[in-house]
């Protein structure tokens, strides 16, 4: 089977949950690993690796699907030679195929041919029409990228409009010159990590609240409060940063999401010894779903746990914070402990060398589901030739401490808390620009967070205060006030007899 038809044969159309058009392109997605960049249609879902699919994305509203497709072969193959025996296969397999593109188009610099068809398929024993885009790019000679791009066969319907800018997101990556750019990313952080304290931090920060709203696509969907302050954790000082977000949903439900980090203090007050370096975060998410039938609400509060002790079922009523509402909430603790640590001798003694090590741990817990389930823990231990590990804390405080003007980019390891593993963090400074904020231009600073496949952009002031955030997801961010949110939200709050902040 030739390479058009093995990715043909691995996708089925989504069937349609709605109608009207979408054109929009969602934020660029970013493989380092294959070493390409791309933009997917805006809220596709996305499906990982499968055999040579790289990734795939649906969007089941239009019913489109892209692929992204890597072959080798064992000796140099062109791309026009691939699309004829593709042609011929299809005139076998499908009925009425019409070629509606065959042209030579270039690709990030890399020769390519873009090839649409139009044919008739059987789906449930009936007859349907689908339009199959594909673009080939020959990046070496024994290496073809392929996008696969499926709609219904309705010309009118912007499929092709929109793999037209699909192709134009599409760019290759210097893998070799971007691992060079990462490792020396890597050591300056470690560098400038040791130059850096909860102590510093309060030179630069304001402690208090700050109030964004939050847009997805142009549409208000809820707000952020930033709040930092001082206090204590596990007997240590130090510094807080929690970050709170609610988003109201059209159907109803609201999400809650709240993400507290601690670094502690270097020197604690009163507390003679060696440098403390600590750091700590717990992230937890509710997702609060209306039911206006009481006996349907009962229904729901109700769960079957698991006692972790005699391991016997049993049912359970649980009591949910808002009235007619079902609570569902996934917890993630992390805790990281970093420093210089004794090596030992053979008899368990320390010596007089040290070692630099970041030890993480993160537990999730489904406490709607089980009761006092075992924890799972991810531990992980950082090398002394490894990246240093990233106080959750500078999320959105690390442009306070840099020069903003002078600042080389920072690679640290931090969390990933949905691929639950460690990932590579990747802070730069970009340019200065003129940004339009509530109607008032503004200058700043363009910086960057970058965590694969997504990038997330801050524009802030020569100071590091934020003034517009732009999330790896399309959310965005932009300053506002408590009284303006709680305005705009009175109604949903009021629904959960809520405050604005919790």
């Amino acid at each position: 089977m030739c390479l058009l038809l093995a990715v043909s044969a691995s996708v089925s159309l989504p069937v349609a949950r709605g109608s009207g058009l979408d054109t929009r392109l969602a934020p660029a997605w970013r493989d380092d690993a294959d070493g390409f960049i791309l933009r997917s249609p805006g809220d596709s879902v996305v499906y990982p690796r499968k055999g040579n699919n790289i990734v795939s994305f649906t969007y089941a509203p239009l019913r489109w699907g892209l692929i992204v497709h890597r072959s080798f072969f064992a000796s140099p193959v062109s791309v026009a030679k691939i699309v004829s025996e593709s042609l011929a296969a299809d005139r076998q397999d499908y009925k009425k195929v019409q070629v509606l593109v065959r042209k030579k188009i270039m690709v990030s610099g890399c020769k390519a041919m873009r090839f649409t068809i139009r044919f008739q398929a059987v789906s449930d024993k009936h007859p349907i029409s689908i339009m199959r885009q594909q673009v080939l790019i020959q990046k070496h000679p024994n290496e073809i990228f392929l996008l696969t791009f499926f709609s219904p066969g309705d010309l009118h319907t912007g499929a092709v409009s929109m793999f037209s800018r699909i192709i134009r997101s599409f760019q290759f990556i210097n893998t070799r010159a971007e691992a060079r750019l990462r490792l020396a990313a890597a050591k300056h952080a470690k560098k400038w990590l040791h130059t850096i304290s909860a102590e510093k931090l309060l030179k630069v920060i304001h402690l208090g609240t700050r109030i964004f709203q939050i847009k997805a696509y142009g549409r208000p969907i809820g707000y952020l409060a930033v709040q930092t302050y001082k206090g204590k954790s596990d007997g240590l000082a130090g510094v807080f940063c929690s970050i709170n977000s609610r988003v109201f949903l059209r159907n109803g439900s609201d999400i809650f999401h709240k993400e507290t980090s601690f670094w502690a203090f270097t020197h604690q007050p009163g507390v003679p010894g060696p440098p403390t370096h600590f750091s700590q975060w717990t992230d937890s998410v509710e997702t609060m779903v209306p039911f206006h039938n009481p006996v349907i609400a009962e229904l729901h509060a109700q769960r079957i746990v698991v006692d972790p002790k005699t391991r016997k079922p049993k049912l359970i009523k649980l009591h949910p914070l808002y009235p007619n509402y079902d609570t569902h909430w996934v917890t993630q603790v992390g805790d990281a402990t970093t420093g210089f640590f004794p090596i030992l001798d053979s008899h368990g003694r320390p010596t007089d060398g040290y070692v630099y090590r970041t030890h993480v741990k993160v537990v999730q817990t489904l406490s709607h589901v089980v009761a006092g389930m075992h924890d799972r823990p991810v531990r992980f231990v950082l090398r002394p030739d490894m990246p240093a590990f990233m106080p959750p804390v500078l999320k959105l405080l690390w442009p306070h401490l840099v020069n903003l003007a002078k600042c080389k980019p920072l690679a640290m390891v931090t969390f990933n808390n949905q691929a639950r593993r460690p990932a590579l963090r990747v802070l730069s400074v970009q340019s200065r620009a003129v940004i339009n904020v509530h109607g008032r231009m503004v200058r700043a600073y363009l910086v960057t967070d970058q965590m694969d496949p997504y990038e997330s952009k801050m524009w802030v002031t020569a100071r590091g205060h934020l003034l517009k955030y732009i999330a790896g997801d399309g959310s965005e961010w932009t300053p506002t006030t408590v009284a303006a949110m709680a305005k705009r939200w009175h109604a949903r709050l009021k629904e959960l007899t809520a405050p604005l902040i919790r």
